[in-house]
């Protein structure tokens, strides 16, 4: 079931073309929209939001067309943009009250949150003194709680240390376990990613690769952690073996056919997001 689709749509701002042709359809699970500033990261999702009319192009989310009924998308689909503007002469704590109670959201639910992301200790004054980064984890927070059937984040790690963005991870396993599905554009990668069902990466307004699944696992090594099984793998000779690399006591395998390979003990298949991302990126190819 297609949930998110975008068909040949253009976005214009003035003479600015900011999406270019863009058709692009995603199912269930962790999508990652990736490119450099002023790729149409930030343009596709809010489209797909409802917050910008596409200029040309058919889009549906959910089968409902964002920008004629948003209101009733919403419901559906939780959104984080650091543009967003909080209602600045509230307390974090009285907006999220609103939003857990508009959402039918129980206030465990949003404490358990509240907690993990450090928002408790702050959450109380009004929120035209916060700072960059506290607003940054209240917008996650609200986009977080209930139960979205679509989490759309974009640069979901900018002002955001190292331990919030672990906790950030573990809330969203947890939401791709429940059976959300979560669209992420950013030009931050981490290991979560690695997990993704797709990666998309734009450039100047355009898709210039988009990897499924099965396109991705044909890039993927065999990383084997046991040094007699490193050992063995360097010294002999496999069919579909491309390249094998000794590094810290692990054996990092490039294959055609890893799967044997996936059989051995303490070996398992790795991906790098990031490495696709720097191969599109220097690619001279389309999609």
């Amino acid at each position: 079931m297609t949930l998110l689709e975008a068909v040949n749509v253009w976005k214009h701002f003035g003479a600015t073309v900011a999406l270019a042709n863009v058709s692009l359809s995603l199912d269930r699970g962790l999508h990652v929209i990736a490119g450099p500033n002023g790729s149409g990261k930030t343009t596709l999702l809010k489209i797909w939001s409802g917050l910008l009319r596409p200029s040309r192009g058919r889009v549906r989310v959910l089968n409902l067309d964002p920008w004629l009924q948003k209101t009733l998308l919403l419901r559906r689909v939780h959104v984080a943009f650091e543009d967003i503007q909080l209602p600045w002469w509230v307390s974090g704590l009285e907006y999220l009250r609103f939003v857990a109670a508009s959402r039918g959201v129980s206030w465990g639910e949003v404490l358990e949150i509240a907690e993990m992301l450090e928002i408790t200790g702050y959450w109380a004054k009004l929120m035209r003194g916060y700072s960059s980064g506290m607003r940054k984890r209240v917008l996650l927070a609200q986009a977080l709680i209930g139960e979205p059937e679509i989490i759309i984040l974009d640069e979901p790690y900018t002002l955001l240390d190292v331990k919030a963005v672990r906790v950030l991870h573990e809330v969203m396993k947890g939401k791709l376990k429940g059976g959300a599905t979560v669209v992420i554009a950013t030009h931050i990668l981490t290991e979560f990613e690695d997990e993704a069902t797709t990666l998309t990466v734009l450039r100047n307004g355009s898709v210039l690769r988009h990897y499924k699944e099965n396109d991705m696992r044909e890039k993927a090594s065999i990383v084997c952690y046991d040094k007699e099984t490193a050992r063995m793998i360097a010294e002999a000779s496999l069919d579909g073996v491309s390249k094998v690399i000794v590094k810290d006591g692990k054996v990092i395998v490039e294959a055609e056919a890893v799967v044997p390979l996936e059989r051995m003990a303490n070996c398992k298949t790795t991906l790098s997001i990031g490495e696709l991302y720097e191969e599109a990126l220097h690619s001279e190819g389309g999609v």
